[in-house]
């Protein structure tokens, strides 16, 4: 029974999109072999695993870098905000700060629990199984609202 590989397979769509990318041909101008060749040829087997490799860490490379990506973007936002939306794109940018650099060491920020000073709260709770960033947060008491009629 044959059993599903994605390493592998990921691997071999890599190569197989270099080999476009450069016209099917080495630095040299000799042809690259097509991958079911590449990944089976004891000639090419060091290159196979560095292709192997380069699959395995695809992933969190690229998470870290989209990770990086929203805190600058959520950076930008904050600083172009005020109020609890400020707040908001401030704890964003520090969790997917945190959750980048948690792939670089192997541990890091899960929750973050903000208090405002008029009363409200912000619970960021980061799910590494599903990758969802979840958000609950709870508004400030507000007195009820002052109503001026003006006179006739």
């Amino acid at each position: 029974m044959e059993t599903y590989n994605q390493n592998e397979s990921v691997a071999r769509d890599l190569y197989t999109v270099y080999c476009g990318a450069v016209g099917g041909q080495a630095h040299d101008g000799t042809l690259l072999p097509e991958a079911r060749e590449f990944f089976t040829n004891l000639d090419t087997i060091k290159q196979a695993e560095g292709w192997r490799t380069v699959a395995e860490e695809a992933p969190g490379i690229i998470r870290r870098h989209a990770l990086n990506n929203a805190s600058a973007t959520m950076k930008d936002k904050a600083s172009q905000s005020s109020g609890w939306k400020k707040l908001v794109y401030i704890a964003g940018s520090i969790i997917a700060a945190g959750l980048a650099a948690s792939y670089l060491t192997g541990c890091g920020l899960t929750n973050l629990d903000m208090a405002g000073q008029d009363g409200g709260s912000l619970s960021f709770r980061y799910d590494p199984v599903t990758g969802q960033i979840i958000v609950v947060g709870t508004r400030p008491e507000q007195a009820a609202p002052v109503i001026i009629q003006k006179g006739k």
